[in-house]
């Protein structure tokens, strides 16, 4: 194992991943509840998925890029996989 799977760095990173992630699909959920079926639902829904996806990439890229075979690098690509799931809905229906 890599001496930086028990980095304080690594495990932090995962955990505002997640919380990007989190509150991402809380807010979209909600745009969609006080929007149904409105444009203005998918366009806010796009709006939040750009700033999330944004987050997430100024995530990766501070400092050294994490390798995608860390617990940072892993934490920032499931959260980038679930921002773009979540929003599938938001856009499709």
């Amino acid at each position: 194992m890599p001496s930086d799977f028990h980095s304080r760095h690594d495990w932090r990173t995962l955990s505002v991943a997640l919380v990007i992630w989190s509150g991402h699909f809380i807010a979209v959920w909600l745009v969609s509840i006080i929007f149904p079926g409105q444009a203005i639902a998918r366009w806010i829904a796009v709006a939040l998925s750009v700033l999330s996806f944004a987050a997430l990439y100024l995530m990766w890229s501070r400092k050294a890029r994490p390798a995608i075979r860390s617990v940072a690098g892993l934490g920032i690509a499931l959260a980038a996989v679930g921002v773009a799931f979540d929003t599938m809905p938001a856009i499709i229906g």
